[in-house]
């Protein structure tokens, strides 16, 4: 009785009923102390070691460590009852655990060595004693087969339907997210037709017996309640499809309707409520006794519940954000600089042209138009003033960006730039700002898109998505060689752009999504707000510009155009780091290889494209047609052991700046040549995993990087990211146009 008292106390759940689990647990317990004295010892101590060694709790535990020593007592008091009880009831006890703590895992390998101990107490029982036992035995072998079949009857006619209930799920999900109620809320709605038939099959009355079956009855209702879980998502989802009117979250001849925007907001409330729903009550599905298939079925739905809520948050966070700016709380006036590459900045590149966009109730105008040189004679004689951000005037201060709007886009960090530009906009006799954009000519195209060709003055063929880009970086250069006429066409090309975006009807969220998205994660298109909250969620859209954080090592490279012409168009980059690091010490020994090449020719183009408005230093002469003179930046969390500029030894300087070392030198590129910029470089990185992010800039033709990756301590390593591993080293090589993160762990 004793013996059956402590194991109704046990935690483990063999069906997950809490009144049948406490019987079930004490009638194991009283027959494992009554098999014990009959029991040879051997399986005693066996059963009592297994529970002991795979019991992970230490109550319980202490419990085995009793049963060992009561076996121990029964081995040399062969006529102790008392001591065989308490082996085989401890032991029961240890393995199932105690209230709050866990079952001995695995369970199956106790529960063997049990097993073992009820056949050698069958063995050595009596006549009457084995036909007695063998009774019992048949009658609950029927029982856990009747049931057993049973639940595989009620499994195999619920699958069909819970399949087809679950890809019905994920096509509505899809739909909605694309825009198409219709389709959405149809497929949706049969989903949970499909997923009522399942539930019904898995629940039915001549299913019940099943889930009193240890074992079966956990994978039956766990498969039950995950399909009821997954039926409730379903239909909060129908309620937020027919509710969202997501139709109307698309620009109409320059007008956004706020409305609809805010009356997405409580469908996607009740969905993120929903999800917090069905994650703690899959959270507290219990994961023991599963089968693999039921298990994974667990796994997966945790998993798709954890990955939905993000993106719900970003949804809800974005329509309570969006309406301030997009003008709900008055006018909302955007400074847009149109940047090119071919002239290299570390951010999107040189500004050449500007605009004014205003939102204004959702409505938007481009209310300003010009070129940055406007910009800059209006500024006060000896430039404005800034006040910030410190490292950014650190570092770019003799590059003047007071009174030289053509080198604000020097810092890597969009955001820093805005706040640059936004405090230097009123001083050129513009209007105080509430963000700041950049649109490249990859963007530009993009755009196109949406407003369908559009014919400029002096270019043969009307400018469409797929032409404007290769237009805008190479050939106007080419085919428009006077500039006033050029800059004119650019002008007309821009203004045109987003005239005809003020009069289209503009796709809906996904399907903008689908445009604009390579054309973000590029830094092609970027946008800084300053309204509350505002920061945030655009770091979290990848829209912003921000450079990334150093998580562990990392490594970025920037060229900036200090000849004052269009030939970075003919500039190529390559990247090579090959680092070595002791996860036993943190020890880090990295080398970074920049390849420089300059294809431009000497001569054949107008200066303005290949020639050298600079000097090749500051205060030097200037340098010859052909030339590229370009300042490089290494970003790097690592100390400098040595610079090297084609094998020659070479002084950098080192500014910090975001959080980490910036080291830059002037490289001068002939015409034809390549430049090698190599740099050693140590550090210590306490960490069990190896973090390594790669920070583009966006330029005409994408930069090259190769990595290698080498960790001491031997063992085969596990890596993700755009390379491969092969033993103890992770390598990849791949064009670096997105942020890119490379992890390396040990198997």
């Amino acid at each position: 009785m004793a013996a059956g008292a402590l194991g109704a106390l046990g935690g483990a759940r063999p069906t997950g009923i809490g009144w049948l689990d406490a019987v079930l647990l004490a009638i194991g317990g009283a027959a494992m102390a009554a098999g014990a004295l009959r029991a040879r010892t051997i399986p005693v101590y066996v059963a009592a070691a297994a529970a002991a060694i795979l019991q992970p709790a230490t109550a319980p535990l202490l419990l085995g460590c009793v049963a060992l020593a009561a076996a121990f007592a029964r081995r040399w008091q062969r006529s102790s009852a008392l001591a065989g009880a308490m082996a085989g009831a401890l032991s029961w006890a240890c393995a199932v655990g105690v209230p709050g703590e866990p079952g001995a895992r695995p369970l199956w390998v106790p529960m063997a060595a049990f097993a073992w101990v009820w056949w050698s107490t069958w063995q050595h029982g009596s006549r009457r004693f084995k036909q007695r036992a063998g009774r019992v035995a048949v009658a609950l072998g029927a029982v856990a087969v009747v049931g057993a079949t049973l639940g595989a009857l009620a499994a195999l006619e619920a699958r069909s339907e819970a399949q087809r209930g679950s890809d019905l799920l994920r096509a509505g999900l899809d739909a909605a997210r694309t825009g198409d109620t219709d389709a959405a809320v149809a497929d949706l709605r049969a989903a949970r037709r499909a997923l009522s038939r399942a539930e019904g099959s898995l629940g039915a009355l001549w299913a019940r017996p099943a889930w009193l079956v240890p074992g079966v009855s956990q994978n039956l209702r766990t498969l039950h309640d995950l399909t009821v879980e997954v039926d409730r998502l379903a239909g909060v989802a129908v309620t937020a499809a027919e509710t969202a009117n997501v139709d109307a979250l698309r620009a109409t001849a320059g007008q956004i309707d706020l409305a609809a925007v805010a009356a997405v907001d409580a469908p996607l409330v009740e969905l993120r409520a929903a999800l917090d729903r069905a994650a703690a009550a899959v959270a507290d599905l219990d994961g023991t006794w599963l089968l693999p298939p039921v298990q994974h079925g667990l796994d997966e739905v945790r998993d798709e519940v954890a990955d939905v809520i993000p993106s719900t948050d970003l949804a809800i966070e974005g329509v309570r954000v969006a309406p301030a700016l997009l003008g709900a709380d008055g006018p909302a006036t955007y400074l847009v600089l149109f940047t090119t590459p071919v002239e290299a900045r570390a951010t999107s590149g040189f500004p050449g042209n500007f605009a004014e966009v205003t939102f204004d109730g959702g409505h938007f105008d481009m209310t300003r138009f010009g070129r940055i040189s406007e910009l800059v004679d209006a500024l006060p004689d000896g430039g404005g003033t800034l006040s910030g951000p410190a490292d950014y005037l650190a570092r770019y201060g003799r590059f003047k960006p007071h009174w030289e709007w053509r080198n604000l886009t020097m810092s890597p960090d969009f955001p820093s730039v805005a706040s640059v530009a936004a405090e230097l906009y009123p001083q050129s006799g513009g209007r105080p700002v509430d963000g700041v954009m950049t649109v490249d000519p990859t963007a530009l195209a993009a755009l196109l898109r949406f407003t369908g060709p559009i014919a400029v003055p002096g270019v043969a063929k009307p400018l469409t998505y797929k032409n404007a880009a290769q237009f805008l970086l190479i050939d106007q250069y080419v085919d428009l060689p006077d500039n006033p006429e050029r800059i004119d066409t650019l002008e007309v090309l821009a203004e045109t752009t987003f005239d005809r975006l003020q009069a289209a009807t503009l796709p809906g969220p996904h399907s903008l999504a689908q445009v604009l998205g390579p054309v973000v994660a590029e830094g092609h298109l970027q946008v800084q707000a300053f309204a509350d909250g505002a920061a945030g969620f655009l770091d979290e859209l990848g829209l912003s510009g921000r450079y990334p954080a150093v998580a562990g090592d990392f490594v970025g490279v920037t060229t900036s155009n200090a000849a004052g012409s269009k030939i970075d168009l003919f500039l190529r980059r390559a990247l090579g780091y090959d680092v070595r690091w002791d996860p036993s010490t943190g020890s880090l020994a990295a080398t970074a290889t920049i390849t420089l090449t300059n294809s431009a020719p000497a001569s054949g183009l107008p200066s303005y494209v290949i020639g050298n408005a600079l000097g090749g230093r500051l205060g030097e002469s200037k340098l010859p047609e052909g030339w590229n003179n370009t300042f490089v930046t290494l970003y790097t969390p690592w100390d400098v052991d040595a610079a090297t500029l084609d094998g020659e030894p070479l002084p950098l300087e080192r500014i910090d700046e975001l959080g980490r070392h910036a080291l830059s030198t002037f490289v001068p590129i002939g015409p034809g040549e390549s430049r090698t910029l190599q740099v050693t470089l140590t550090g210590f990185l306490d960490d069990a995993r190896y973090v390594l992010d790669l920070a583009p800039q966006p330029q005409v033709e994408p930069e090259t990087a190769t990595v290698r990756v080498r960790v001491a301590g031997g063992g085969s390593l596990r890596a993700t990211g755009p390379v491969r591993s092969s033993g103890g080293e992770v390598t990849g090589s791949f064009p670096l146009t997105r942020d890119v993160r490379i992890t390396a762990d040990r198997r």
